[in-house]
């Protein structure tokens, strides 16, 4: 996707229109391809219907002499903490339409979608082996946040079901009881990140970890106190595949280096691997090689790099 060469014909950015639903498909089972993704036609078709009337998602397409020769998806999530943040995914172009400005073009168009959402910041993951991408991001004032952990799970290799108990400490789903202290930790996580944590809508989001089988909130309790707490949940990528997602793993400073972070981390790993997820996904600080670390030894290998963007509203949520 570089921005040195130029095309002399008429290049369009627009949003995706429902003729244009080939195309993107093509592209999107191109990615899937290259990230060994199985792809689902019944599940694409439904979620580009849904996009369709989600006014805070969009799917732009550019358009060359009036062929769609590319396509991106911007989106936007509410993560566990409740932070409200935009995505952009799928930035693709066909193949002899590359390094011409298209993919630039359509992030720019992205950008400028999100960027009217009130978000906090805008996220993209990269490939970090595509320099020319990320150049594209940085230029745009995007910088790396965040690395992606992945772990493949098929063919089948589950976690060993930890105990429940380490001595005296006590592994489990989270009671109502424990909310408050979970939100303290959440409260703590966001600071870290200079995000604004709004106790109303994590009061609202958290309801999700009760109410949706496919999504569970771990603690680690010693003596009626919570010392550490994991969230894992089943994502859905705007291209259709699903995948396991923990985070928010964090564990009171004074019993740091007592593997209650690993037994927390191999307890959510265990839930969303008996949900039949192809792989896991967790996200660490771009910078922090001990968490870095602290995964992979857990069989997690780094995946993409989340480059981000700070909008001119700053902490919304």
């Amino acid at each position: 996707m570089s921005e040195k060469q130029q095309l002399s014909g008429k290049i369009q950015i627009r949003r995706y229109l429902q003729r244009d639903f080939d195309v993107v498909k093509t592209l999107t089972q191109g990615l899937a391809r290259v990230y060994n993704e199985e792809f689902s036609d019944y599940i694409f078709n439904g979620l580009m219907q849904a996009r369709m009337l989600d006014a805070s998602t969009s799917t732009f397409v550019v358009e060359y002499d009036g062929k769609v020769c590319g396509c991106a998806f911007a989106d936007t999530e509410r993560d566990p903490r409740c932070v409200l943040y935009g995505r952009i995914s799928n930035v693709n172009i066909v193949e002899k339409y590359r390094r011409k400005g298209m993919g630039s073009a359509l992030v720019d168009k992205a950008v400028n979608f999100l960027s009217g959402l009130s978000l906090s910041r805008i996220l993209a993951n990269v490939n970090p082996k595509d320099e020319e991408t990320i150049q594209i991001f940085q230029k745009r004032e995007f910088k790396p946040l965040l690395k992606v952990m992945e772990k493949r799970i098929f063919p089948p290799t589950l976690t060993p079901r930890m105990e429940s108990k380490q001595g005296d400490i006590v592994y489990r789903t989270v009671a109502e009881k424990d909310l408050p202290e979970v939100k303290e930790f959440n409260k703590q996580l966001a600071m870290i990140f200079h995000d604004d944590f709004d106790p109303y809508w994590f009061d609202l989001c958290v309801q999700k970890y009760f109410q949706d089988p496919a999504s569970r909130i771990f603690v680690a309790e010693q003596g009626g106190k919570v010392l550490g707490v994991a969230f894992g949940e089943v994502r859905r990528d705007p291209g259709g595949y699903s995948y396991g997602y923990i985070s928010n793993i964090m564990v009171d400073s004074s019993v740091r280096r007592k593997r209650i972070g690993r037994n927390l981390l191999q307890m959510t790993s265990f839930f969303l691997e008996n949900l039949n997820v192809p792989k896991i996904w967790a996200n660490v600080r771009y910078d922090n090689a001990e968490m870095q670390h602290f995964f992979e030894r857990q069989g997690f290998t780094p995946m993409f790099t989340v480059m981000a963007k700070k909008t001119t509203i700053d902490g919304a949520c």
